[in-house]
């Protein structure tokens, strides 16, 4: 009886074994799956890691040089030898599968960048599937040159570029990411050639308020109002908006730059605003743009950027905050 029961434990404790092994197999087998990747061209599109997927919705984007190697652009630092040192973004999608853009500003202004050796003018969109992971090599235009001063790379990706406000009835603030990059010459003198007039808001609010928000409020200054689905304008029409920003608590400064049809649009005849922060109130504004002169849904959105020429560090490097988007049609 007890030899019975001997080779009964055996034989458990052997099939468990097995049942071990095999467990480990298909997992190796399913961690390889999950890093192939499918190529077209330079741009890999690969899984993202299902335990990044239970944290929850939403997406993670990073930029990384191909030719340096460096931990500093985890602190939202690059180093490049030159403006055209290729680099990579990744992007992953917990979000919904659906279309995004890319886009890239350098000092805070659009540039130009080559995709495999294609030409882009400061947006590339492409479609990708959740729970996917899509990595490009980026290269700046070749008429942006080294110097010894310090620049700034703004990277962006923005969901559903092709949809409007106005007409699914949504409102968000919340349809991408967009991280703030300096960028270092090896030769650079580490200051940032940052001589730009400021532009004075037009009242203090005391409101519990942070970030950005764009709409057409020029008369209620007693709450911060979310703008409407849409507004209606004429074609080539000088367009009045109004902003509500800042209030952030240790920030010097901060800028405003708008996209009309995912482009960015002057606003009142410069590329951005550069505002004095003040932290115990909410600065109000206003602006114009300008109508597109066809007509049609154009989609607004803006961002927001606190201490623009702050060196990057562990501490302040984090994404930027995206003002609420809403559509323009143009009559």
């Amino acid at each position: 009886m007890i030899n019975f029961l001997f080779r009964k434990k055996t034989f458990f404790l052997a099939l468990l074994l097995l049942i071990v092994v095999i467990f480990l197999i298909i997992h190796l087998n399913l961690s390889k799956n999950s890093e192939r990747r499918e190529e077209t061209g330079n741009i890999k599109i690969s899984n993202v890691p299902q335990d990044s997927l239970d944290l929850g919705v939403g997406y993670s984007l990073e930029l990384n040089s191909l030719v340096i190697e460096q931990e500093s652009q985890v602190y939202g630092t690059i180093v490049m030898d030159s403006p055209q040192d290729k680099l990579e973004v990744h992007f992953d999608n917990r979000g919904n599968t659906g279309n995004y853009i890319l886009k890239v500003l350098y000092d805070y202004e659009e540039v130009a960048f080559k995709i495999d050796n294609k030409n882009y003018q400061s947006s590339y969109p492409f479609h990708l599937e959740t729970g996917k992971s899509i990595r490009f090599p980026i290269e700046l235009a070749s008429n942006i040159t080294a110097d010894k001063h310090l620049h700034k790379l703004l990277v962006a990706v923005y969901a559903s570029p092709e949809k409007n406000a106005s007409t699914i009835e949504a409102m968000t603030n919340e349809y991408g990411m967009t991280l703030d990059y300096e960028i270092t010459f090896n030769k650079s003198n580490q200051s940032f050639n940052s001589n730009k007039e400021y532009t004075s808001p037009e009242k203090k609010i005391k409101a519990e308020y942070q970030g950005l928000m764009v709409n057409e409020n020029f008369n209620n200054f007693k709450e911060i109002l979310y703008p409407p689905y849409n507004l209606k304008a004429k074609k080539g029409e000088k367009i009045k908006l109004a902003y509500n920003a800042g209030k952030y608590p240790e920030a010097k400064d901060y800028l405003i730059i708008s996209m009309l049809d995912w482009k960015q649009t002057e606003m009142n005849g410069a590329p951005y605003l550069f505002i004095k922060n003040d932290p115990n109130s909410i600065d109000y504004g206003t602006f114009f743009i300008k109508a597109p002169e066809k007509e049609g849904l154009y989609e607004y959105s803006a961002v927001i950027v606190p201490d623009p020429y702050k060196h990057k560090n562990e501490v302040i490097f984090s994404t930027i905050d995206t003002g609420y988007r809403f559509t323009i049609e143009v009559e």
